[in-house]
């Protein structure tokens, strides 16, 4: 299956106001943007990853590190978000967008090509395995086609709409809305919000130290994500 127009845009700032600065927090001497990368490029059916991150001063330091990591940019509006993705989207050329946030590490690049297989195959609009949580928190995709992205850009009014990108999306009854689901809910939180979620996102990776390419299935089988913040993990196995 051809992965040519399947662009991964990650939504990214470092105005965060629970953790400022957050996606250049380090782990293992990695920034979180670059652990999300390099995971990311695991996936076998997207053409390219890029970051859409806020075209302000603010956010300079982040430009720099992504320019260092040579990774893709697009610089947009910081408060319209929906129309920061879409400026993002139609410059690479996307023929259909799977969006992420920066304050996901443990994002998974197999999850996505199993999420993109089924959005294709299923001939949807939009595909999430968000709404209504079936994955923790930590792993939140959304897949979405161009045209609905610039139906979106073009019609969403409130702010709401414009902030979190996707609402007009979801609550559109003409498109073919899709839910990847799995067998378990683990209801647990592990994207990083706050200055626990991120010692806790240490804990994990340091469990598969040096190994920073483990899997979500790798994440529960170890039960990682019924971390608490008093727990220290102890590496039984060798990954």
């Amino acid at each position: 299956m051809s992965k040519k127009g399947n662009i991964i845009i990650i939504q990214a700032r470092q105005s965060s106001s629970r953790l400022p600065g957050k996606v250049l927090k380090k782990i293992q001497d990695k920034s979180i943007c670059q652990i999300i990368y390099e995971r990311l490029q695991k996936c076998k059916l997207v053409e390219k990853i890029v970051f859409a991150i806020p075209d302000n001063n603010q956010n300079k330091d982040l430009k720099i590190h992504l320019n260092k990591i040579q990774a893709n940019i697009y610089t947009g509006s910081e408060k319209n978000v929906l129309e920061r993705i879409f400026k993002a989207a139609k410059k690479h050329k996307a023929k259909n967008i799977i969006r992420i946030t920066a304050d996901c590490p443990l994002i998974d690049g197999s999850l996505i090509d199993d999420m993109i297989l089924k959005f294709l195959k299923g001939k949807f609009d939009y595909v999430n395995n968000a709404k209504e949580p079936d994955y923790s928190d930590g792993f939140d995709i959304e897949v979405f086609k161009f045209s609905s992205l610039k139906e979106a850009n073009i019609k969403a009014k409130t702010p709401v709409e414009k902030e979190h990108v996707t609402p007009f999306l979801k609550n559109n009854k003409k498109l073919k809305i899709g839910k990847f689901k799995q067998i378990e809910n683990f209801g647990s939180k592990l994207s990083i919000d706050t200055i626990q979620d991120y010692k806790n996102n240490i804990k994990i990776f340091n469990f598969f130290k040096p190994n920073m390419l483990f899997s979500i299935k790798d994440v529960f089988k170890n039960k990682l994500h019924k971390i608490i913040s008093t727990k220290i993990l102890i590496k039984k196995k060798k990954y």
